[in-house]
């Protein structure tokens, strides 16, 4: 009766908001077959029709895309599971939820990949009257470009004397704002920053943009046979870092390995994180830059160590890296054995 129900429906939308609710429709019919009746293979044959169909709207696809790679992982097809996750990221970075959950669907496969984000450094290539427009490679513009290249901070602060707040740029003479747009093409990724000219601030015309590449290098974690190390060691540091970010120094120890509390006692170790750790203050990005299995630490005894070193921006501190390195405890569970900051 359901799917009777959902056929009728199709037939009697013939306009977009109909198409739309068709949609759906065929969203919760794809998750009833998925999470109540257990029929993956039915869940992924609406999920693909959703994507295919050029009829969803984009909050729409991003789930649809998400959720067909949940059903991949159910089948063991995790390869193709991570492909649909980076799109999600890349492709449909505005949709915060959905890109979140493919984050950590991901890092769950020892996968690094962060959503797309304006900070950072950018090198211009092109400029151009709509995004729409550019394509990779073949240059748009034929003279020497004004704008050679820009950088965004992590608190709204630009190399171009403009801000920035969620997707949109900040003339800050003018006031006048202007979304910049983000995409991932073939590897790379974009930055459409809209150029706030005169016309644009007197005339009321649009803007043009500028198109800009990112200088980052998007760095994924080789894993190898020991990728479930890395991804349990990983996990384990985010929750031991989770401690103390939240000043709980005294409750870090208790969670530490066992080799940690070997090393250093509980009110040592409060006392170095109230000097060292506490006047960096609270954490604004922190991201994975490598992480790799070993089973030689210098100054430990052997064991199974994930060594991993994170790309941290804090409150009053940028460019900082910190090092966690977990150990398998006695226990046979993933701690964090040391920690290092500079």
């Amino acid at each position: 009766m359901r799917m009777l129900i959902l056929v009728v429906l199709g037939m009697c939308c013939g306009s977009l908001h109909g198409a739309e609710k068709s949609v759906g429709i065929m969203l919760e019919e794809a998750q009833y077959q998925e999470e109540t009746v257990g029929e993956v293979n039915a869940a992924i044959g609406i999920y693909e029709t959703i994507v295919k169909s050029g009829e969803a709207r984009r909050p729409e696809a991003a789930k649809a895309l998400y959720r067909y790679g949940v059903c991949l992982v159910k089948k063991g097809d995790k390869q193709k599971a991570a492909e649909l996750f980076e799109k999600v990221m890349k492709e449909y970075y505005e949709q915060k939820v959905f890109a979140m959950k493919a984050q950590r669907e991901l890092e769950k496969m020892g996968i690094d990949a962060q959503p797309l984000t304006i900070v950072g450094k950018w090198n211009s290539v092109d400029f151009v009257s709509s995004p729409e427009v550019f394509e990779p490679g073949v240059k748009k513009y034929c003279n020497d470009l004004f704008l050679k290249e820009a950088s965004f901070d992590a608190d709204g602060s630009s190399s171009q004397g403009v801000k920035w707040k969620n997707d949109i740029i900040i003339h800050m003479s003018s006031q006048k704002k202007s979304p910049y747009y983000l995409k991932y093409v073939d590897g790379e990724t974009y930055l459409f920053f809209p150029w706030i000219n005169g016309d644009v601030i007197n005339r009321g015309e649009k803007p043009k943009y500028y198109v800009l590449k990112s200088a980052e290098s998007h760095k994924k974690i080789e894993t190898g046979k020991h990728d479930q190390d890395v991804v349990d060691g990983i996990t384990a540091a985010r929750g031991w870092l989770a401690i103390v970010d939240n000043g709980e120094y005294g409750k870090s120890w208790d969670e530490a390995a066992g080799f940690m509390k070997s090393a250093v006692n509980k009110t040592d170790l409060e006392k170095s994180f109230e000097a060292v750790r506490k006047p960096l203050g609270v954490v604004k990005s922190r991201e994975v830059n490598s992480a790799t299995y070993t089973k030689a630490v210098p100054g430990a005894p052997d064991g199974q160590y994930v060594v991993i070193q994170f790309k941290t921006v804090f409150e009053n501190k940028e460019g900082a890296v910190e090092t966690v390195t977990p150990m398998l405890d006695n226990d046979g569970k993933w701690r964090v054995s040391g920690y290092y900051i500079k």
